[in-house]
């Protein structure tokens, strides 16, 4: 009687996805106005406005470990000094598995609004005095840094070992044939880390400054100022870091099949060894900044000096400093390392007065690699 072991291996899917939310932009709408001022005096209106945005995201799956050691054997079998032996049949191993594996995938910032920053300013000087100091002054800071970091270290590890030969059939006067079972391993591990983490479809950093400046019927000796500063710092770093370590290590023995010494011995067959690999790892693909308004400036001023006073210090100033500065960073390492030894041979018939026929099994192998890594 034959007995066949199976074993289906399976690994279910590990998925991490993290949105960043929508930030809030900022909007800074002023006016201010020095109008009819005293002679000598000294008239100010000021605005300071300073905003802040910070969003670091941390995605770690640093310690993914999936592995499996399958050890079968069904060989071994041994049929001595019997006057009349039946056939002897080591079972077959089939194992089949299915590993899937996926972290921080669409971990990115797609789709949000990073900060805007809006600024409207109207500022007027208007019939000042003799000697009078007037100035309207407007200082917006906006810095928008976000940080994105997905980190994914992953390792498979499939051991599988398959015993079905090394069959015994010595002295029996007459002997049955001797067959050793087939072993088939079927094997996909699939990888997908870090893809679609970037910044693809995001709205970006808008800044636009809508300002207007008027200085007019001032008076003599007066020093009438209105003045814009507008600095936009915009960092944007994202960090996709996969380390992908696949081993697979396959050991087949159907042969080492031995009929000595029988008065009629009957055919000798070892199994076959089936062997089917697929390896597919997908990380850091789509993790970029295509498609994304980075960042959009749009200014309008208008400013006017009319009617000043003799010897007098007119002056309208804007100021407008947008840095931007993006930084993408995709650092993919895989390692494959697929092993098979598979052995139906070294089967033996010796000193039968009558031997049977001798096959060794045929060993079909193939193994499937696809890696792709850090494509946009």
């Amino acid at each position: 009687m034959k007995k066949t072991l199976r074993a289906l291996l399976g690994v279910s899917a590990l998925a991490l996805m993290f949105v960043s939310s929508p930030v809030l932009a900022a909007s800074v709408n002023v006016a201010g106005d020095n109008l009819v001022t005293g002679a000598d005096s000294v008239n100010e209106n000021e605005y300071d406005v300073d905003n802040d945005l910070d969003v670091d995201v941390d995605n770690d799956a640093e310690d993914i470990d999936n592995i499996a050691d399958v050890d079968a054997d069904t060989g071994g079998n041994e049929q001595k000094k019997n006057t009349t032996a039946g056939g002897q049949e080591s079972g077959a191993v089939d194992v089949s598995g299915e590993w899937e594996t996926v972290v921080n995938e669409g971990s990115s910032l797609m789709g949000a609004a990073e900060g805007d920053l809006d600024v409207t300013g109207d500022f007027l000087n208007d019939t000042t005095g003799a000697d009078s100091d007037n100035e309207n002054e407007l200082d917006v800071d906006n810095d928008v840094e976000l940080d994105l970091d997905n980190i994914a270290d992953i390792f498979n590890k499939l051991d599988f070992d398959a015993e079905t030969g090394d069959n015994e059939q010595n002295k029996n006067t007459e002997a049955g044939d001797q067959e050793s079972g087939a072993a088939s391993l079927t094997t996909m591990i699939s990888n997908w880390a870090n893809n679609e983490a970037g910044l693809d479809g995001a709205a970006g950093n808008a800044v636009s400054v809508d300002v207007e400046g008027e200085n007019s019927t001032t008076g003599a000796d007066s020093d009438n100022e209105n003045e814009f500063d507008i600095d936009n710092d915009y960092d944007l770093e994202i960090d996709n870091d996969a380390d992908v370590d696949n081993k697979v290590d396959v050991d087949i023995h159907t042969g080492g099949n031995e009929q000595n010494k029988n008065t009629t011995g009957g055919n000798q067959t070892s199994g076959k060894a089936d062997v089917l690999v697929d390896l597919v790892n997908d990380v850091n693909n789509g993790s970029s900044v295509a498609g994304a308004g980075l960042s959009d400036v749009e200014v309008e001023g208008t400013f006017t000096n009319d009617t000043t006073g003799a010897d007098s210090d007119n002056e309208n100033t804007l100021d407008v400093d947008n840095d931007v500065d993006v930084d993408v960073d995709n650092d993919a390492e895989i390692d494959n390392d697929v092993d098979v030894d598979a052995n139906t041979g070294d089967n033996e018939q010796n000193k039968n007065t009558e031997a049977g026929s001798q096959t060794s099994g045929d060993v079909d192998v193939e193994i499937n690699i696809t890696n792709s890594a850090n494509n946009s």
